[in-house]
């Protein structure tokens, strides 16, 4: 988000943007398996 500190539309903008984004992407969830590292049992 650009701009010190940065204005309350910039900040809205980017919020959006993110969630735009994050709706795009497919869900976690059947048939893909998710593994973190250093948990393997």
């Amino acid at each position: 988000v650009p701009g010190c500190p940065p204005r309350p539309e910039a900040l809205l903008a980017a919020l959006i943007k993110l969630q735009e984004k994050i709706m795009k992407e497919d869900p976690v969830g059947e048939g893909r398996i998710v593994s973190l590292p250093g948990r393997n049992g």
